[in-house]
């Protein structure tokens, strides 16, 4: 499925297993995903700017971090206790491929799908608490992170990790400022 749209000649290796994950009753976490390395300052890039393994390699055009070192460039847990007592216990997984997920049923496919977008760069390096950057350098999706209060992106010289760390806390306050996604958004936002 995915790898119907993606653009990289480089195989995209993920690591995936059931575990225990933060549960209860009534909620819970189903999956997580990342990348399992962060590249940077390789050929046609600008420099030092992070990016998921994934995504660097198909930029690349070659494996950055070959074998044997490399376990895969995402790492995705799902949660094995679902359904389980004090785990969502009304909940199961539905494993189907048709999309006709039952009532009270989770439609695995579709979380590990979001899952994978995460291993595949949807998602920022910096620290979610303080907005520190990650060693002190931009990640390729954080550079398009917007915050609407201070006018800034997340990546400008006048942002600090103070306001970075409070435009991701604050309900619409932080945006994304991609270029294909401005042209696009007036095509499915009421802009009134």
């Amino acid at each position: 499925l995915v790898g119907s749209v993606l653009q990289s000649d480089v195989d995209i290796k993920v690591y995936a297993s059931f575990a225990p994950l933060s549960c209860a009753a009534t909620s819970g976490v189903l999956g997580s995903a990342g990348p399992n390395w962060i590249v940077y300052n390789f050929p046609g890039v600008d420099p030092n700017v992070l990016y998921p393994s994934a995504l660097g390699d198909a930029i690349a055009g070659e494996d950055l971090v070959p074998d044997p070192q490399d376990p895969g460039d995402i790492a995705s847990q799902f949660n094995g206790n679902l359904g389980q007592p004090g785990c969502l216990e009304s909940f199961s997984w539905y494993y189907g491929l048709d999309g006709n997920t039952p009532p009270g049923a989770i439609n695995f496919l579709n979380v590990v799908m979001h899952e994978i977008g995460h291993g595949l760069g949807f998602s920022g390096f910096l620290n979610k608490t303080s907005g520190a950057l990650l060693a002190g350098l931009p990640d390729v999706y954080t550079r398009l992170a917007y915050d609407n209060v201070s006018n800034l992106r997340f990546t400008d010289a006048g942002m600090t990790n103070a306001t970075r760390a409070l435009a991701m806390r604050t309900p619409g306050r932080t945006v994304w400022d991609g270029a294909e996604v401005s042209a696009q958004s007036p095509l499915i936002l009421d802009e009134a």
